[in-house]
């Protein structure tokens, strides 16, 4: 194709130019290969202050690779969902996937419960690597998914004993980051690493035009839907990136930070692919997803408030009748007749409008301002 038929060309700054020659990797653990064999003992990813060097990644994802193929059985070319933040568990996870011949399927994990059912079935998953915060979500709808293998992740479980308790007691406890969860089948991030060691690993044959990722779209303008993107789809974005940077970046000295998580196709390429590439440290940032979190939990709470408090009243007017009923009224409304009919007033809790009890209807106004107060002083 000539110039003139291409006239963004003229718009690409000095130095750039129209066409790259062949890729230089066939596949992304060549890519990675390539990077720990010049950049070894360099930091590759950073998070809360602790490292990972190139060295460390290879030894690593190796293997959360044997433990997807020897531990579970997973064979070329299944899927495993990948439904974390920004954390050190997130590129062994991820290249431990791809280098076992699997499938990576990238999952937001602020997703609900219906948008992550639709997300596994549509992909068909076998397996998910998830964040512990969203793993109650998971378990709602486990049993309507094909997945049948489950490794859950704390975000300190990299960062060393004694950081890695605090902060995943501050998340759990303090935060109230973690609901409450129970997967009978789950494995911790850790103990598969600790299983993945002593397992065998064989690289199975991976070809450029093996499938690498199931990128899912936002869902904004209809159905969510998974683009499927080729390891060479991959690598050419990394290469026209590349390409496109040069004189601006140097190979093993940079440090980039990754604010924007990895599920997006945008960070997974120009940060997590191009900068491991050029040997760089990449400083992950966790902590404003967990922000987005927090404040959707919260955001869900004045609701439950509500929901728990019309379902006791609920069981205190239930009992109140039972109690009346058994003492010598036919029901409550028997009783109000014959206290009626004596001249006695009603007791006030049983005074029924449309069905509930004064007392009730209170309830539901002190939890309609609690909410809206509640709203009010969190936006």
């Amino acid at each position: 194709m000539t110039d003139e038929r291409r006239p963004w060309l003229k718009n690409y700054p000095p130095g750039v130019p129209a066409d790259i020659g062949p890729l230089p990797h066939a596949t992304i653990p060549a890519l990675l290969a390539g990077s720990v064999a010049r950049f070894g003992d360099r930091p590759a990813f950073e998070n809360f202050g602790v490292q990972m060097s190139y060295a460390e990644l290879d030894r690593l994802s190796r293997d959360f690779a044997a433990y997807l193929q020897s531990g579970l059985g997973l064979r070329k070319g299944d899927r495993v969902a990948v439904m974390m933040p920004n954390i050190l568990q997130y590129p062994i996870a991820l290249f431990g996937i791809l280098r076992a011949g699997l499938i990576v399927v990238s999952v937001n994990p602020l997703y609900t419960a219906r948008e992550l059912e639709h997300q596994l079935k549509d992909s068909g998953a076998a397996a998910i690597v998830i964040f512990e915060g969203a793993a109650a979500t998971l378990q709602s709808i486990l049993r309507a998914t094909p997945v049948k293998h489950v490794i859950v992740a704390a975000v300190g479980d990299m960062l060393g004993f004694v950081k890695g308790m605090l902060i995943n007691f501050v998340l759990r406890r303090v935060k109230k980051m973690v609901p409450d969860w129970n997967i009978a089948a789950a494995v911790r991030f850790p103990e598969a690493l600790a299983a993945g060691q002593g397992l065998s690993f064989t690289a199975p044959a991976v070809d450029t035009d093996d499938l690498a990722f199931l990128q899912y779209t936002g869902g904004t303008t209809g159905v969510s839907k998974g683009a499927m993107l080729k390891h060479r789809n991959v690598l050419a974005d990394v290469a026209q990136v590349q390409v496109y940077f040069t004189g601006h970046v140097s190979e093993g000295t940079e440090v980039a930070v990754a604010p924007l998580p990895f599920y997006h196709i945008l960070a997974l390429v120009l940060n997590c692919m191009m900068h491991l590439a050029l040997g760089s440290r990449q400083i992950l940032v966790t902590i404003h997803l967990l922000r987005r979190r927090e404040h959707a939990l919260q955001r869900a709470r004045p609701q439950r408030r509500v929901r728990e408090a019309r379902l006791q009243q609920g069981a205190r007017v239930r009992r109140r009748r039972s109690a009346l009923a058994a003492g010598g009224g036919e029901t409550v409304e028997g009783d109000h007749r014959q206290a009626a009919g004596r001249g006695v007033r009603p007791h006030r809790d049983l005074r029924c409008g449309d069905g509930q009890s004064a007392q009730h209807q209170r309830a539901h106004r002190d939890d309609r301002i609690s909410a809206a107060q509640y709203r009010s002083g969190n936006s």
